[in-house]
């Protein structure tokens, strides 16, 4: 509880030094950002988002404007561009540490997935995901709503286009499970009006039967 409470404090401030209705000040993002993108676009710039052809660098970018506009400070707007650094080993985990704080590189570390999981290993990897995200840092608690937000909306699109066919019945079950499982972590850690979009995306996805 101490946790949650330093977040939303945490948030409170953030949103008033940058840029919220209650006053004209910005949170100005610093050089490092700049090198940030930078460095997403050139380790990201050949990857396609998994069974697409579609650059996974439209994530990244996605997931880092939904921090900024929900109030996240340079090092949180980092963490959503390069959360998924990790894909390309311990090195480049390290080299981000180096290059942009220690703070930067546990957001990484707690909001990437690494190297996707195989099929067999998917959901006992994604339960450990849900079950240590409470006591993940606190500061990556927002990169990862935003990257979960990002992750449904894509689902969502795939099930607006194709329907349930769009994925198989046992893959579909999960990912309502998984989606279902985050928002009611995230409810008890990140109240807001991200949490809420997910939350109707989340809904939308249930809706469909398997």
């Amino acid at each position: 509880m101490i946790q949650v409470r330093a977040f939303q404090v945490m948030c409170q401030t953030a949103r008033m030094v940058g840029g919220g209705a209650r006053d004209n000040k910005m949170n100005l993002l610093d050089r490092r950002f700049d090198e940030a993108f930078e460095l997403a676009v050139s380790s990201h710039r050949l990857q396609p988002r998994s069974g697409t052809s579609i650059p996974h660098l439209g994530h990244l970018l996605s997931v880092a404007s939904m921090v900024i506009d929900d109030g996240g400070d340079t090092d949180q707007a980092i963490g959503g561009l390069l959360h998924d650094i990790d894909v390309l080993g311990d090195a480049a985990v390290a080299d981000v540490g180096s290059r942009f704080g220690s703070r930067v590189r546990r957001i990484v570390i707690a909001v990437g997935g690494g190297r996707p999981p195989t099929p067999a290993a998917w959901r006992s990897v994604k339960a450990d995901h849900v079950a240590g995200m409470a006591t993940s840092p606190l500061e990556s608690w927002r990169v990862s709503l935003a990257d979960s937000l990002s992750e449904a909306r894509y689902v969502l699109s795939d099930l607006r286009q194709h329907g349930p066919l769009a994925f198989d019945a046992e893959q579909g079950r999960a990912l309502q499970w998984y989606h279902r499982s985050l928002a009611a972590t995230y409810a008890g850690l990140v109240p807001g009006p991200m949490l809420d979009d997910y939350a109707r995306v989340v809904a939308e996805i249930e809706s469909i039967a398997w």
